[in-house]
């Protein structure tokens, strides 16, 4: 059984009956009426909202602590080693420093390119443009984050992401 696609207004989303030529919300003449071809129109314009702001300032958050993090793995990697080898002597004895410089600044770069897809998501997802971009680089972003606790809180803003793809310019609700 086919659904009517014309019970909504394309202008402002008002729920229109079948004998109504124009909208008795804000006047528009009904699409599809009086001879012209109907459009297919499924649900009424999304309202709208401020999630996918929320989701992009929170992205935008994490990427400057995760690039802020990251610089500071990358510019402390010296002091860091000292410390260790100082105070933990007997534990990293066997480890060396040079492997533990390789973990420092391998830390560092993820976190840092953690951070640079988390601003990508962000900036996409306040711009409400290629949600499947910012979908994939949050998700991303999240996986790399993953060495810290915080990466969780990643795959949540995905998540919504996700469930607010018809904000997105040019998507469609799922």
């Amino acid at each position: 059984m086919e659904e009517d696609n014309n019970n909504f207004c394309m202008s402002c989303g008002a729920p229109l009956r079948d004998s109504d030529t124009f909208c008795t919300n804000c006047g528009s003449t009904r699409k599809g009426a009086a001879g012209s071809p109907a459009q297919q129109y499924n649900q009424p314009p999304a309202k709208k909202s401020n999630t996918l702001l929320f989701l992009g300032i929170a992205c935008l958050l994490w990427a400057a602590f995760a690039i802020v993090i990251g610089i500071y793995y990358l510019h402390s990697v010296d002091s860091m080693i000292d410390t260790l080898m100082n105070d933990y002597e007997e534990l990293f004895a066997n480890i060396g420093e040079d492997y533990l410089r390789s973990i420092f600044v391998a830390f560092g770069a993820v976190f840092i390119a953690s951070g640079a897809l988390g601003a990508i998501a962000g900036l996409l997802c306040i711009l409400k443009r290629m949600y499947i971009v910012a979908l994939i680089t949050c998700i991303i972003a999240s996986v790399l984050a993953l060495i810290s606790v915080v990466g969780i809180v990643g795959f949540i803003v995905a998540f919504f992401i996700y469930k607010n793809k018809g904000g997105f310019a040019g998507e469609t609700p799922s």
